[in-house]
């Protein structure tokens, strides 16, 4: 018996070995073993984004390092599923210019005890970082000198702001209201009127309040930066409302532009709008109580036939502290477009958001019971929240 314990100790201490071999290997491998594309933006900046990038394509910032004044690495990890032992990224952030950074991106795959072919397409990481600096421009975060800057010991966020209570009148209200409707395929009956009535009721509770309705993607991006400079301007309470159709596809959530054509399953992350974009731009703007609400978890035409689609949304883990985000159903079901003029959920919301004294997890508290019991606990609305403290949209 002792001879099988000394037989799975020496493969344990393979494994492990093995392991930090491969890491080494893809840390010390030359810069001209991957791709690179430079971007007009400062060092830190460029730094900051990169580490959401490794987090779009699902992978953990192992560590960061300062190789010298001018470059950061970056190693990304993502952990053994099935027969799969995950795989191994490194990103090297070098200095050009003041406002030139150029980004290297070399990625492997490990299975077994060896290293394979790329899996990771570099230009995910670029689109990525693209996306980023699209949406919120050079806005860098400071970055700790030192030769290694972040460790996986803690999960890897931007800085932490700890908001103060909010009250009915103390804070800035700004809110960004999307509804779409008129898709070629698939059309929906009630997001424009959901839309429209969210953005009344929000206005006679002293918001600043962008409406849009059946928008294109380019509009919706538009959207969210102007969404975005105003709360850059005026921190406060940020409100993002958006009804219409919502894909999950490989884990992300996507909010589909009335003027997407998606045949193919790529074509949900070319021409759908990452809602993760949203709340990336809250995060780095450090707005203090921020409100997502995602009315999209209506049927979809696109969750069948395609392999990494599924039904209804994917839920929301880590979100900037101080929101709250609440989904019209639970993840990965479907919520009623409505029979009346708006959409079960949005009814009980406007409802609920009426009523004087109700903080906001009340608020959401309500919408759910309300929905569960008159759709029979068809439909559950789901919240999560990471609020420190309170807002209410009435307090008398």
């Amino acid at each position: 018996m002792g001879h099988y314990w000394i037989l799975f100790g020496f493969v344990f201490l393979s494994l492990v070995a093995s392991a930090q071999t491969s890491t080494d290997k893809v840390k010390k491998a030359p810069l001209d073993a991957g791709d690179s594309r430079d971007f007009s933006a400062s060092l830190e900046t460029i730094v900051q984004y990169a580490k959401g990038a490794l987090n779009d394509v699902n992978l953990e910032l192992e560590f960061i390092e300062q190789v010298d004044n001018n470059s950061y690495m970056l190693m990304g990890i993502r952990r053994a599923s099935g027969f799969s032992w995950g795989e191994i990224l490194r990103l090297v952030v070098t200095r050009k210019s003041a406002t030139e950074t150029t980004v290297y991106v070399y990625a492997k795959k490990k299975v077994g005890m060896n290293l394979t072919a790329k899996t990771t397409k570099p230009s995910t990481i670029f689109s990525s970082i693209q996306s980023q600096l699209a949406l919120a421009g050079d806005k860098p975060l400071t970055i700790t000198s030192g030769n290694t800057v972040e460790k996986k010991s803690e999960p890897v966020q931007a800085a932490v702001v700890v908001p103060v209570a909010v009250n009915n009148n103390s804070q800035k209200r700004t809110a960004l209201v999307i509804g779409n409707a008129q898709y070629s395929k698939a059309p929906l009956r009630n997001p424009v009127n959901d839309a429209l009535a969210i953005s009344k009721q929000l206005k006679l509770m002293g918001f600043e309040v962008f409406t849009y309705t059946n928008a294109g993607q380019a509009e919706m991006k538009s959207a969210i930066r102007k969404f975005g400079d105003a709360l850059n301007k005026n921190s406060g309470v940020g409100l993002f409302y958006y009804a219409g159709h919502g894909v999950q596809s490989n884990g992300k959530n996507y909010l589909i532009p009335v003027d997407a054509n998606i045949e193919r399953e790529y074509d949900i992350e070319d021409q759908g709008v990452d809602s993760g974009l949203v709340l990336r731009m809250m995060e780095l703007y450090k707005n203090p109580l921020n409100i997502i609400v995602l009315d999209a978890c209506r049927n979809n035409p696109y969750s069948r036939g395609f392999r990494s689609v599924e039904e209804g949304l994917a839920p929301v883990y880590v979100a900037p502290t101080g929101s709250i985000i609440s989904f019209a159903t639970a993840p990965g079901r479907t919520a009623s477009d409505g029979d009346g003029e708006n959409g079960l959920y949005t009814q009980e919301l406007i409802k609920a958001m009426q009523q004087p004294n109700k903080n906001l997890e009340e608020v959401f508290k309500a919408v759910r019971i309300n929905v569960a019991k008159l759709s029979n606990s068809e439909q559950i609305p789901w919240t999560n929240s990471s609020l420190m403290g309170e807002f209410y949209f009435i307090k008398k």
